[in-house]
């Protein structure tokens, strides 16, 4: 059965998602670091990232309809994540945006060599 078969899906049904959603700092190093060593790394990139977060984004690539409950803090972390998954399409209009706190970052280490 090829995708050009199947019906599209129905627009009033919603992917709902609950859980994580945090900016990934990601560098690309030639090879990962021996403890104590100190190397460069070759690119980097910032992107939102969570599990729920990135699921979500999945299913509004795919034309299906997201929403997201979550909780972020009102920083700039916070904000650039809320624009991300907008941009993306997913609903968020049920995150919670504190006035106080920091927004979940998580830094990733990608090893080019393996």
């Amino acid at each position: 059965m090829s995708s050009d078969s199947l019906p599209p899906p129905p627009e009033d049904h919603i992917v709902l998602g609950c859980g994580s959603l945090g900016v990934d700092f990601l560098a690309a190093v030639a090879s990962f670091p021996k403890p104590d060593d100190k190397i460069r790394s070759t690119s980097s990139l910032v992107q939102g990232g969570g599990n729920a977060a990135n699921a979500l984004t999945c299913a509004a690539r795919l034309g299906l309809n997201p929403r997201l409950i979550s909780k972020v803090a009102n920083d700039a972390r916070g904000r650039s994540m809320l624009d991300e998954l907008e941009a993306d399409g997913v609903d968020t209009s049920f995150l919670i945006v504190s006035e106080g706190g920091t927004s979940p970052f998580t830094y990733v280490i990608v090893d080019n060599e393996t």
